[in-house]
């Protein structure tokens, strides 16, 4: 699973066109909150979910989870329907201040790296194992 990370406070739009799992997992961390779920019912009418049927577990060092809320089940989408159910969410912290410093000192290890070893395709597939370990300590992964 790839998953972002948002280091500053950010609104995205995560469009998905079905919802057929218990859970979601939000492909990016850390998530502050989520503001609105709207979805294109089997009518074709664009709806929002009520923020009272579903649940949202956020973590700054594992992502988000949404799911419905006890004895709820999710909304019946419109099939064949590209980007059906749409999650609006906050994420990333509010001041840079507040980024952990493990993920800064990762973010400047990596950029030292590249530098190093630019131009070198094969170099740059293998990851510094210093930046993986204060990655994965927030459950991240460090593609490229």
């Amino acid at each position: 699973d790839a998953y972002r990370l948002a280091f500053l406070t950010q609104t995205w739009t995560w469009k998905l066109d079905s919802v057929d799992d218990y859970c979601l997992y939000v492909p990016l961390v850390p998530v502050a909150s989520v503001t609105g779920i709207s979805y294109v019912d089997d009518a074709g009418a664009s709806q929002t979910w009520s923020s009272s049927l579903y649940q949202v577990q956020t973590s700054t060092r594992r992502r988000t989870r949404i799911a419905p809320a006890y004895g709820e089940t999710w909304p019946v989408l419109r099939g064949e329907t590209f980007g059906a159910f749409t999650v609006t969410l906050t994420a990333g912290w509010t001041t840079a201040a507040l980024v952990p410093l493990p993920l800064k000192q990762a973010v400047l290890m990596y950029a030292a790296f590249l530098y190093t070893n630019r131009g070198d395709a094969e170099a740059k597939a293998e990851l510094p194992m210093a930046v993986t370990s204060l990655m994965s300590s927030y459950g991240l992964e460090l593609y490229v």
